[in-house]
């Protein structure tokens, strides 16, 4: 599999490149992505782009802790947004991922950093409310771990969460466990409800999970993440072939990305390309990319 990264604007200059020499072992051993270009810069009212949905041809985002209980449609092109739609009666105590199916779009307040929420909640709005109307109103779904017992207050703990996908009936939600720097596949329904989530399995995902992604035709998962410390070292791990709702029993590529930024959202625009955003870390402005693969 081959994988070249391209700026979202001038894609169709670098089409015709040969990627080989851009994808090279690097010193853990995985594939490496050495990035050609600049990024392009979004609007600063997402500066903590944390979530990304497409949704019929839309491209919508959210700021994680403490912004807005909006998601804000933008334009992929310019990187401006293009409307807000707040949530009726929800709070953004810490939002960090979006997902939909084909009637709802779900919105993941579960960020956890400390280990010690127990408001863990995913707001449920139907798509047709989202793509007319300026206020949506929202179901919950609000749920707590079973293997969770002790609630801390430090970075030192495995039950941070940011990365969620849905598929057939269930919600999937990926880990991103700070401790041991694994990665946690739990599953929840869709319908309204306080719930325990069913732990599936782990795996060694060597960093923290950020994102999670699934391809149109269900065949491919995209978990975005990073090695947390000095800087980013951010990567992307290309799973297939899983066992039934089992998807971290699958084949696992992972891809090391160059471009050292927080990178917290991912999800694929077609068939060959994947987007990924990045929180603005200060200067200004978040960041977009495009993945071809």
């Amino acid at each position: 599999m081959r994988i070249v990264v391209l700026i979202l604007l001038i894609f169709s200059v670098f089409s015709c490149h040969n990627t080989a020499d851009r994808v090279v072992p690097d010193t853990s051993g995985y594939a490496y992505i050495a990035m050609d270009t600049v990024q392009l810069s979004m609007a600063r009212v997402i500066n903590e782009t944390s979530g990304l949905a497409r949704i019929r041809n839309t491209y919508w985002t959210h700021n994680d802790s403490g912004g807005q209980p909006s998601v804000y449609q933008f334009d992929p092109i310019s990187g401006e947004i293009i409307r807000a739609v707040r949530v009726r009666g929800a709070i953004n105590n810490d939002w960090e991922e979006l997902t939909q199916d084909s009637t709802f779009i779900y919105i993941g307040d579960f960020g956890n950093n400390r280990g010690n929420r127990k408001n863990l909640t995913i707001y449920k709005s139907r798509i047709s409310e989202l793509l007319e109307e300026e206020v949506v109103d929202a179901e919950k779904i609000t749920f707590n771990y079973p293997d969770q017992e002790s609630f801390f207050n430090g970075y030192n703990h495995n039950h941070d969460l940011e990365a969620m996908i849905t598929y057939g009936d269930s919600i999937y939600l990926f880990s991103k466990n700070w401790q041991n720097m694994r990665c946690k596949l739990y599953s929840l329904p869709k319908e309204p409800g306080d719930y325990t989530a069913h732990l599936i399995s782990s795996f060694d995902s060597r960093g923290t999970i950020t994102a999670a992604a699934i391809s149109d035709d269900l065949k491919s998962l995209y978990l975005l993440g990073y090695n947390p410390g000095e800087g980013f070292d951010p990567f992307i791990w290309f799973i297939s072939d899983w066992r039934d709702n089992d998807f971290l029993s699958g084949e696992k590529t992972r891809y090391n990305i160059s471009i050292r930024q927080q990178m917290e959202a991912i999800i694929p625009a077609n068939d060959s390309t994947l987007i990924i955003s990045s929180e603005d870390e200060g200067d200004g402005h978040p960041s977009l990319f495009s993945i071809t693969m």
